[in-house]
């Protein structure tokens, strides 16, 4: 940043040396950055395909009524169920794979999956974390000011001051793309505006008389996006 003021002078228009005054200064702040080494989830191209073998325990949870085993992460199917003794019972996908057709996945989550990252090389066979978040940080702060003062004698003054802080940052990032990302661009702007009067009737009693006004402003505004896919589109057949 920077300062600097002196008497106002405008070249054959106003010379205000001696009457008037100016002050202005501006500071910064801004800090430029990157992250990596966080990690999130994201599927694995055999999930993208409907396999979930890979996620299929060993453990056995119980059986169901008709006495199956129910291990961990089961997926089952629900157009396959049966009724026993009252009980709904449905068919787990065999090796819980889940049949990559028409009658099961749906085109509007498939066209919504495409946005979803791949995992990061090298952490292709991983199920969790397997997404390395990289992105860019941004923090950028300024305060610019100015105050004017005019003497119109020995005896009064008049003031004007101005000020404005303001704050631009990246917040919620994730390192994922728009429209998926959480990202926002956050906006924190406050004015302040002041004017002053100064009247000396007797070399000790002084006049003052001030009025101010302040205004403070946030947005916090997300990455624009557009999915170009209709979002709404008939359901697959046998579903609905």
């Amino acid at each position: 940043g920077g300062s600097g003021g002196g008497p106002v002078r405008i070249p054959k228009v106003y010379n205000g040396r001696d009457k008037t005054f100016f002050y202005a200064s501006l500071e910064l702040y801004i800090v430029r950055g990157a992250n990596a080494g966080t990690y999130t989830t994201v599927p694995t191209a055999a999930y993208r395909n409907g396999d979930f073998s890979a996620a299929l325990g060993t453990k056995s949870l119980g059986t169901d009524p008709l006495g199956r085993a129910i291990l961990q992460n089961m997926i089952y199917d629900p157009k396959n169920q049966q009724t026993v003794n009252g009980q709904v019972v449905r068919t787990p996908f065999p090796n819980n794979i889940i049949p990559n057709n028409s009658l099961y996945m749906d085109p509007v989550a498939q066209n919504i999956q495409k946005l979803i990252p791949v995992p990061t090389t090298g952490r292709e066979s991983m199920l969790v974390n397997n997404f390395e978040q990289i992105y860019n940080t941004r923090e950028i702060r300024d305060i610019p000011s100015i105050k004017v003062d005019h003497n119109f004698g020995v005896k009064s003054h008049l003031s004007f001051f101005f000020s404005s802080q303001g704050s631009h940052t990246d917040s919620t990032l994730d390192g994922l793309p728009a429209p998926l990302t959480g990202e926002q661009k956050r906006k924190i702007r406050s004015y302040t505006y002041r004017f002053t009067y100064d009247y000396s009737v007797t070399p000790t009693l002084l006049v003052h008389a001030g009025t101010g006004y302040v205004r403070w402003t946030a947005d916090a505004v997300g990455v624009p996006s557009e999915v170009a896919y209709p979002a709404a589109s008939p359901p697959p057949a046998g579903i609905g």
